[in-house]
């Protein structure tokens, strides 16, 4: 009924246990490797940025912050969180480029005339920098 199938010998059961032997685990390359990103700005920043690592909700912006820096060294900054001093690694940080408050509105100039002679003014909204 069934001549197609050929009985399997002992020893065709024991070549896959011998191939199975001589396979070895291969060493792990390039792992810790990685170059990390650091801001050239970052050694000037007084106010910084820092990553959230943990899992985050929708919406959730990718850093919390700006924080003041307090002090640094070659790996690690203090940061001024929530009063309290905290360090951080400078793998999280990205440097905050802060507006000063004190901007001056631009001298008022004369109105803008055009060919038809009607007076163009912008609104202020549409001004840069200016709320």
């Amino acid at each position: 009924m069934c001549d197609k199938f050929t009985q399997i010998t002992p020893s065709l059961q024991k070549q896959p246990t011998d191939l199975l032997e001589l396979l070895r685990p291969v060493e792990g390359t390039r792992h810790g490797d990685g170059k990390i990103f650091v801001f050239k700005d970052l050694d000037t920043a007084t106010h910084v940025f820092v990553r959230h690592d943990s899992p985050k909700t929708p919406l959730q912006m990718p850093y919390d912050g700006p924080y003041e820096v307090i002090s640094r060294s070659e790996k690690v900054f203090i940061l001024l969180m929530r009063g309290k001093q905290v360090p951080v690694s400078i793998d999280r940080l990205k440097p905050a480029y802060c507006i000063s408050d004190n901007l001056r509105p631009p001298p008022h100039s004369p109105p803008q005339l055009r060919r038809s002679a009607r007076r163009v003014r912008f609104p202020d909204r549409y001004q840069a920098g200016f709320p």
